[in-house]
């Protein structure tokens, strides 16, 4: 009770992550709002979708290629770290790290307040986003300015509002993801 972390998922008891889910192949159906869990050895992929790379990083997270097109036209290719517990669709600290810069047109603020503590910086849209052949046009994305007071440490990252416009399988053990777009693959970001 005394880290806080109590408050961040007030209506539930705690958070599933990578840690427990890297032992399975993680199937998540945003449509019908199911994830499965399955073993290994009996997963067998026979879906349309597109299989991508998932590319080990620091604290147990996996990254995916991705390019996104700014505002500008600039086109920057990144890894991008995948964290289903992020509300965004994408969030990136700007800079020469990244890459990415911030769009003229924002709004500055509170991103909001997660494990890390308070966000602060702008909330606008990127271009493109581009994963696995899929291309998702206009982006809404947050770009973080307090870094070090948050302790973010990826310069980018893949959140839930992405995911949700697809039917996702997590291949922890096979290092790889496959995607199929959804229902929802049209909705505005």
């Amino acid at each position: 009770y005394s880290s806080g972390f109590t408050q961040t998922w007030s209506s539930s008891e705690g958070q599933v992550c990578g840690t427990f889910l890297k032992h399975f192949v993680v199937d998540i159906d945003y449509d019908r709002l199911i994830m499965t869990l399955i073993k290994p050895e009996d997963f067998v992929y026979r879906g349309s979708g597109v299989e991508i790379p998932l590319i080990k990083r620091d604290f147990q997270m996996f990254g995916v290629p991705a390019t996104v097109e700014q505002t500008d036209g600039k086109i920057v290719d990144l890894e991008i770290a995948l964290d289903l517990g992020l509300g965004d669709a994408v969030r990136f600290v700007p800079g020469e790290k990244s890459g990415i810069s911030v769009p003229e047109k924002t709004f500055h603020g509170n991103l909001g307040t997660g494990t890390a503590g308070r966000a602060i910086g702008h909330t606008g849209r990127v271009r493109g986003l581009t994963i696995g052949g899929y291309t998702m046009k206009d982006v809404l994305a947050s770009f973080h300015e307090n870094v070090q007071e948050t302790a973010i440490t990826d310069d980018s990252m893949l959140g839930h509002e992405w995911f949700s416009r697809f039917h996702v399988i997590f291949d922890y053990p096979n290092q790889r993801m496959f995607i199929e777009p959804n229902s929802h693959f049209d909705d505005p970001l």
